[in-house]
């Protein structure tokens, strides 16, 4: 394990003191970014599904997540492999960066709205 967080720099030690000193709730909390606790900074939580679980909570972590497989899914039934490569893509960073569920940064998200509007058929061309 010492060697996997090695290779991601110090990662998982980083989202273990995260979980240590905020824990996991329904409903999300207020989370302080490169906070000190003790005499050391506790670092950055850039993992993002740690940190979509720690900030925003269990419910909305887990509709996140069924929405994405969801939308994955739909993607590859209609095969459109572009965009889902994209969503596989965006869930893999998000093992590094915590900005793989903001809209600004991840624009495939909006394929969301796309995906799920009942007035668009998303087998046709985008």
């Amino acid at each position: 394990m010492e060697k996997v967080n090695y290779i991601l720099s110090n990662r998982l030690k980083i989202v273990s003191n995260y979980y240590l000193n905020y824990g996991i709730s329904f409903f999300g909390q207020k989370v302080f970014s490169n906070q000190i606790f003790g005499a050391q900074s506790i670092g950055s939580l850039d993992n993002g599904y740690m940190s979509l679980l720690i900030r925003f909570g269990i419910i909305v972590t887990v509709v996140f997540l069924v929405l994405l497989s969801l939308t994955i899914k739909k993607l590859l039934d209609a095969k459109k492999y572009e965009y889902a490569s994209c969503f596989v893509l965006f869930t893999l960073l998000g093992l590094t960066e915590f900005t793989f569920y903001v809209v600004v940064i991840n624009i495939f998200l909006l394929l969301f709205a796309y995906v799920y509007n009942p007035k668009l058929s998303y087998s046709r061309k985008i």
